[in-house]
């Protein structure tokens, strides 16, 4: 583990993170539950269909970003965070300053071409 990172300070982070994106979770779920509307017509079916899509796809989203979170905190317990699951390098700690959760160093990233 690369030693110029405060790794307790970093797992504080994505711990309240994991709860923080929880609790978002939970409030997405209950977005996404079909109304109880009877008899709706077309167009509150409509509505109600492009709103639940809306929210479903904010669910997903924080549920990726939860499963990158719980990923940080196994390679903390591991004693692997702040290590490149691609290469083997240490990710620089500007790079996990500004996404706690990243699991590769930013050259590896870019091969990737996301984040």
């Amino acid at each position: 583990m690369p030693s110029h990172i405060d790794v307790d300070k970093m797992e504080k982070r994505l711990r309240k993170k994991q709860e923080v994106l929880a609790d978002q979770i939970a409030v997405e779920r209950e977005k996404v539950e079909p109304s109880l509307t009877a008899n709706p017509d077309r167009t509150e079916m409509a509505m109600e269909y492009a709103y639940r899509g809306r929210r479903m796809s904010v669910l997903d989203n924080l549920q990726e970003q939860l499963i990158d979170v719980n990923k940080a905190v196994e390679r903390i317990d591991e004693g692997i965070y702040g290590i490149c699951t691609n290469c083997g390098q240490p990710i620089q700690a500007e790079r996990l300053e500004a996404l706690p959760s990243a699991e590769l160093c930013i050259d590896c990233q870019r091969k990737e071409g996301t984040r």
